[in-house]
C-alpha cells in the first residue's frame, strides 16, 4: 500500500493548460534561439589552466576537477554507469578530471550546487528554476531526440487491465508522481488534469484512491509494470529507457500510454554561474559538439539524446514559471 501523500494549496487559482502549452513552443524555438552547434573545443593545458586569451587571472584558474550531478531519474548506481562514457569525453576535452555525483533527489541537486558541491547539473525545467534562483544554475544545453524537436513529453501509463482508458478513469485508483519538483512527474501532468477534468489544483490528489511520490521516474514505470500502483505520470525519454531494459518482464506487453501532456521545454544541462569564464566556454563547445563524436553515438542513444545537444537558454523556462505560479506550486516550498 502506498502511503497518502497529498498537497494542500492555499487557494484556487490556475491558468488554462491549453493556453500556456500555445506559449511552449514559441518560446521554446524562438526565445532560446536553440540550433545544433558546431564547434571545436578549446584545448586545457594540463596544469588545469585554460588557453583563453583576455581573460583575468582569477577568470584563467580552473579547478583541479568537475564534478557533474545528473537528473535523479534512477538508481543512483545507474545513473553513474550510464554517464562515465560523457565523463570521460569532457576530461578528455577539458583536460581536467569530471567525476559523477548522483544526487538522491532533486532537492539534493540543487543543494549540492548551491554549495559548491557540484559544477555541472542536469535538472528537470521545474527543479531547474528553483536551482537557477537558489543555486545559480545558468541553463546552457538540451538533449533531443534523433531529428525531434527541442521539447518532451509526460507520459500517463498503466496495465491494459487496470480499467484504467481515460483521465476520467483514474479517480478512485493509486497514482504515482516522480519527485515534487519534476515538471514531467507532478508539475505539467498536474496541470494537464486541471485542464482536462476541470477540477481545481488542490483537489486533484483527493481524485485519486491513494497517491504517492515514487522518488523518480524510473521507480514509478517500475511500480505501474509490477502492478504495485494503477498508474504514474512519467518522463517519456525514462518511459522508453525502462522498457528496453525489461523487455522481458511478464508484463511488458500490458504496459500502456493512455495519454499524454502538451509540449515541455528540455531538461536543461546547467553549469554554476561561478565557474570561469573561459571553462564555461570550454564546456558549452564540448556539449555542442558531442554529436559529432563517434565514440558517442551508443551514449547518446542510451541516454534518448541521439540528436545530440542543442543550445538553451533561461528565457524558455518561462512557460515553467507561469504554469507553476498557476498552480501556487513553487519549487522552494515543494522541496523543504
Amino acid at each position: 500500500m502506498m502511503a497518502q501523500k497529498t498537497l494542500t494549496f492555499n487557494k484556487i487559482v490556475w491558468f488554462s493548460f491549453a493556453l500556456i502549452a500555445l506559449l511552449v513552443l514559441p518560446i521554446v524555438s524562438g526565445c532560446s534561439s536553440q540550433k545544433e552547434v558546431q564547434a571545436s573545443t578549446p584545448t586545457a593545458s594540463t596544469s588545469g589552466q585554460s588557453t583563453t586569451e583576455n581573460t583575468t587571472e582569477s577568470e584563467d584558474k580552473w579547478p583541479d576537477k568537475l564534478v557533474f550531478t545528473p537528473i535523479p531519474l534512477e538508481d543512483q548506481s545507474v545513473l553513474t554507469k550510464r554517464y562515465e562514457p560523457f565523463a570521460e569525453y569532457l576530461k578528455s576535452e577539458l583536460g581536467i578530471p569530471v567525476e559523477i555525483f548522483p544526487a538522491t533527489s532533486y532537492a539534493a541537486a540543487v543543494e549540492a550546487m548551491r554549495n559548491g558541491h557540484s559544477d555541472l547539473g542536469y535538472f528537470g525545467p521545474f527543479a531547474y528554476i528553483h536551482a537557477a534562483s537558489r543555486a545559480g544554475a545558468e541553463a546552457f544545453a538540451g538533449g533531443i531526440k534523433a531529428g525531434g524537436e527541442p521539447v518532451y513529453y509526460s507520459y500517463f501509463i498503466t496495465l491494459k487491465d487496470s480499467g484504467i482508458n481515460t483521465l476520467e478513469d483514474l479517480k478512485g485508483k493509486s497514482f504515482l508522481w516522480a519527485d515534487p519538483t519534476s515538471a514531467s512527474g507532478h508539475l505539467f501532468p498536474k496541470a494537464h488534469l486541471v485542464n482536462e477534468l476541470g477540477i481545481p489544483v488542490d483537489k486533484v490528489d483527493g481524485m485519486f484512491g491513494e497517491v504517492a511520490f515514487s522518488g523518480n521516474h524510473e521507480a514509478s514505470v517500475l511500480a505501474v509494470l509490477n502492478g504495485d500502483a494503477d498508474a504514474a505520470a512519467v518522463y517519456d525519454i525514462t518511459y522508453n529507457m525502462v522498457i528496453n531494459e525489461n523487455k522481458d518482464h511478464p508484463n511488458m506487453d500490458k504496459l500502456v500510454i493512455f495519454e499524454k501532456t502538451n509540449p515541455i521545454p528540455l531538461p536543461p544541462f546547467t553549469v554554476r554561474k561561478d565557474l570561469p569564464e573561459s571553462l564555461k566556454v570550454a564546456i558549452k563547445d564540448a556539449f555542442y559538439n558531442v554529436a559529432n563524436v563517434p565514440e558517442l553515438k551508443a551514449y547518446l542513444e542510451d541516454t534518448g539524446h541521439a540528436g545530440g545537444y542543442v543550445e538553451i537558454a533561461d528565457d524558455a523556462y518561462e512557460v515553467v514559471r507561469m504554469t507553476a505560479a498557476g498552480l501556487e506550486m513553487a519549487p522552494e516550498d515543494l522541496v523543504k
